[in-house]
């Protein structure tokens, strides 16, 4: 029988995204409950068990608490969504989504309503995203984004993946890079952010 942290190892998998990014989708302030129980020290509490098949319905409650039956639940009808792949730097080829064709398509349950993938080069975020891995973005509305989550910013004079916080007043936006990088964050205006992508998930390296 698979251990507590394997059963959620795979549900992050299958979601698509890394622990850190899955705490936060499922709404944790911070991710330090899921190393707990991946380091041994604490069990898939009935509250966190309930907060993920509240985010991810698919998922059987039984499976992921104590490892009964299957990890996704029978009979449930999974919607298949083909999101337009681009084998092309992410940052790059959102200027031309409306001219290029695309290289395929990803077809996962968990990105309904994406707009599409391409590959992430940079190094910026490579804290939280492995440089080459394939990225997943859903477009939205500047005034729908959540501080603190990764997203695709398309101003003026660039464009940029940089997680998005508030700036130092209401009119600007903050984009930092991954810590580690030692890149200073900055501050754009509100106004000069022509479009903005939700990074929805990360599904791997382009050399698999």
């Amino acid at each position: 029988m698979l251990t507590e942290w394997q059963r959620l190892e795979q549900v992050v998998k299958w979601a698509g995204l890394s622990v850190n990014s899955f705490g936060r989708e499922i709404g944790l302030s911070r991710s330090e409950t899921l190393y707990q129980i991946k380091r041994g020290n604490n069990g898939i509490s009935r509250d966190l068990a309930e907060t993920i098949c509240r985010r991810y319905p698919q998922i059987s409650k039984g499976w992921i608490m104590a490892g009964e039956g299957q990890m996704l639940l029978d009979g449930l009808i999974l919607k298949i969504s083909r999101v337009p792949f681009f084998d092309s730097d992410v940052e790059e080829c959102v200027l031309r989504l409306n001219e290029s064709e695309p290289a395929g398509e990803i077809m996962l349950p968990m990105f309904d309503g994406c707009d599409f993938a391409a590959v992430y080069y940079g190094r910026a975020m490579s804290d939280d995203i492995e440089a080459g891995s394939i990225v997943v973005l859903k477009k939205t509305e500047l005034d729908g984004v959540l501080p603190g989550e990764i997203y695709l910013v398309v101003s003026e004079r660039f464009v940029v993946l940089r997680r998005v916080r508030q700036g130092s007043n209401d009119e600007m936006l903050r984009l930092e890079a991954s810590a580690s990088q030692g890149r200073e964050s900055f501050e754009i205006p509100r106004e000069s952010v022509g479009s903005i992508y939700r990074l929805v998930g990360v599904v791997g390296s382009r050399k698999f």
